[in-house]
């Protein structure tokens, strides 16, 4: 089953109930470990669960907790810009 979460800037997730609790854990470990603000953990929310849509749309759609570096690296690649033409 997918929820619909809203990250902090405004964008929706459509995450898996396994990642969603996932986030949740670990926004609540750093909260309780590091005493970040809320915005420090609404900004870790945002990316997790962007991470976490982005893992859906990958072949055989790994949970957060099954993502590894190969799929870090390519999710950091899709998310910068292309180079400009000189």
């Amino acid at each position: 089953m997918l929820s619909v979460k809203k990250g902090s800037h405004g964008c929706l997730f459509c995450v898996s109930a396994e990642d969603e609790a996932t986030i949740a854990r670990f926004c609540d470990a750093i909260w309780l470990e590091d005493g970040l603000s809320e915005k420090t953990r609404e900004a870790y929310r945002s990316d997790l669960g962007g991470l976490a849509q982005w893992l859906q749309g990958q072949p055989g759609t790994p949970l957060l907790t099954a993502a590894q570096r190969s799929d870090l690296l390519a999710w950091l690649s899709d998310g910068l810009p292309s180079p400009k033409p000189k």
